[in-house]
């Protein structure tokens, strides 16, 4: 894991690269794999790549907020913001 402050040029470099134009809400982004995740789907697919009970808790809360594995960035790309 990196982080940087959402308005920092590196985070700026960052979100570019993964094809983000969009506004950038005031909350944690995550970047892996081209995907930009926000908020708890981000949080989410923190807690999956930690693995351990981070990974189980994230499953669980994935399970009964009606996430999956997918919405956390996992399995599929996220939605990218317009100009």
């Amino acid at each position: 894991f990196r982080f940087a402050a959402l308005q920092s040029n590196a985070a700026t470099e960052l979100l570019a690269a993964a094809g983000w134009r969009g506004p950038r809400p005031d909350s944690v982004a995550f970047v892996a794999g081209g995907r930009v995740l926000w908020k708890s789907s981000a949080a989410l697919a923190i807690a999956l790549r930690l693995g351990g009970e981070a990974a189980a808790l994230a499953e669980e809360a994935a399970r009964s907020g009606g996430a999956s594995a997918a919405m956390c960035g996992t399995r599929t790309t996220a939605s990218r913001g317009s100009t």
